[in-house]
């Protein structure tokens, strides 16, 4: 009796005494297609109470995004509108100071 159903392919042919080999099957093509690429990323976990992060996903999924990309666009700007000098307390030392 055979261990495969008769409809089941069959990837390697045995033989009693025999190297096992390998049948030719149809070359699989990459999908094409698909979001192009955001660029390099750094994955960071947090935890946020649950009545936000519902609120969280009811916001992204309106806005037809995933919560994840709804997060990085809110850090984002609120990453650009942060001074890292100001916030550091090194400011640029004007021209007319430094000599």
């Amino acid at each position: 009796m055979s261990r495969f159903k008769d409809d089941t392919p069959k990837l390697f042919v045995l033989k009693p005494f025999q190297k096992p080999r390998v049948q030719s099957m149809a070359i699989q093509r990459r999908a094409s297609g698909g979001r192009p690429s955001k660029g390099d990323r750094h994955v960071l976990t947090t935890r946020i109470p649950t009545a936000e992060a519902e609120k969280l996903f009811a916001v992204a999924d309106a806005l037809g995004t995933s919560a994840s990309s709804f997060i990085a666009e809110v850090m984002a700007e609120k990453l650009a509108s942060i001074d890292l000098d100001k916030l550091s307390g090194q400011e640029a030392l004007p021209f007319s100071k430094a000599s």
